[in-house]
């Protein structure tokens, strides 16, 4: 079988830890990679696990995977003047 160039999905499931600490409320994402294709699938992580039925999982092959995660600070940015100029399309 030719992995980077199957359509089949895979069941995946996990757990994340950070600095011994389960990552909370954060995204996995599964990219395929050339010469894999098909399309990226996401998750959430909750309490460090996620899961990701084989319907709905990534193709099986060459993959990147990403994690997004905040972490509070307790710190409080103040927001600036938006620059209107930035949004300017014309």
């Amino acid at each position: 079988m030719d992995l980077c160039n199957s359509q089949e999905s895979a069941v995946t499931n996990g757990h994340l830890k950070f600095k011994g600490e389960a990552v909370e409320d954060s995204m996995i994402t599964f990219t395929p990679l050339s010469p894999t294709v098909g399309p990226s699938t996401d998750a959430n992580i909750s309490k460090g696990s996620y899961s990701i039925s084989q319907e709905s999982g990534p193709v099986v092959g060459m993959i990147r995977v990403e994690i997004t995660a905040y972490q509070k600070t307790g710190e409080k940015i103040e927001a600036g003047t938006p620059n209107p100029r930035r949004y300017d399309c014309g």
